[in-house]
């Protein structure tokens, strides 16, 4: 770990970590300018849904931008910063402009005749949300008081991916080593740490009520 360059951009912030509120908003800013620049897309995969789609568009979004950040990273191409997370955003939205006005008919129709299911299809992801937040909120600590749990473990694995510079990540629990592990899952959330500049711990606390909303608005979507 001493041999890797330094990457100091988590909790970048400010506004972000000046309280549980502004975390929030920031978060799901975030979430919001990954579904919309993904929409275009889940449209195109997924004609005969209902809702267009709209509602596995953040997870679509979120696994594009995560990959497009972790193959150069693992290539070791570029290093996993923030400006690299916006880059890979930037990427995906130019993805979907080309998209767009390739078939701008069919949005224009899709959004014409689907948009109230579209919106309600945005409301279920923010209820669903909203329902684990407050979860969270009653035991922010993530640690079972008699039997524990692997949370700090993963808090360990997330910190640890936000500090490396390239993939796979460094070990925080193996001197010199780096994880030898199925860490993706945990690199795919990360993106949105980076791209909000929450500190993890608050953050962490915001992927548990992300994936929640992701998971009941995708099956609303099916």
């Amino acid at each position: 770990v001493d041999q890797l360059p330094a990457v100091n951009d988590w909790a970048w912030n400010d506004l972000a970590n000046a309280g549980a509120l502004p975390a929030v908003a920031f978060w799901l800013v975030a979430l919001l300018l990954i579904g919309v620049a993904a929409w275009p897309l889940a449209l195109a995969l997924f004609p005969s849904f209902s809702d267009g789609g709209a509602g596995l568009a953040r997870a679509l979004g979120l696994m594009i931008v995560a990959y497009l950040c972790w193959l150069p990273a693992s290539l070791k191409l570029w290093k996993y910063t923030a400006p690299a997370v916006l880059a890979a955003l930037l990427g995906l939205a130019a993805l979907s402009w080309g998209l767009a006005r390739w078939r701008r008919v069919d949005l224009r129709a899709a959004w014409r005749v689907r948009r109230r299911r579209l919106l309600f299809s945005e409301a279920v992801f923010l209820a669903g949300f909203a329902l684990f937040l407050l979860i969270r909120v009653a035991n922010p600590d993530l640690w079972h008081p008699t039997r524990g749990g692997e949370k700090p473990m993963e808090l360990g694995f997330l910190n640890a991916i936000l500090r490396s510079p390239s993939m796979p990540p460094y070990d925080p629990f193996f001197s010199d080593g780096y994880i030898n592990y199925y860490y993706y899952g945990l690199f795919v959330v990360s993106t949105l740490v980076k791209l909000t500049g929450i500190h993890s711990a608050v953050a962490f606390n915001l992927i548990i009520p992300t994936l929640a909303g992701l998971t009941i608005s995708g099956a609303f979507s099916l």
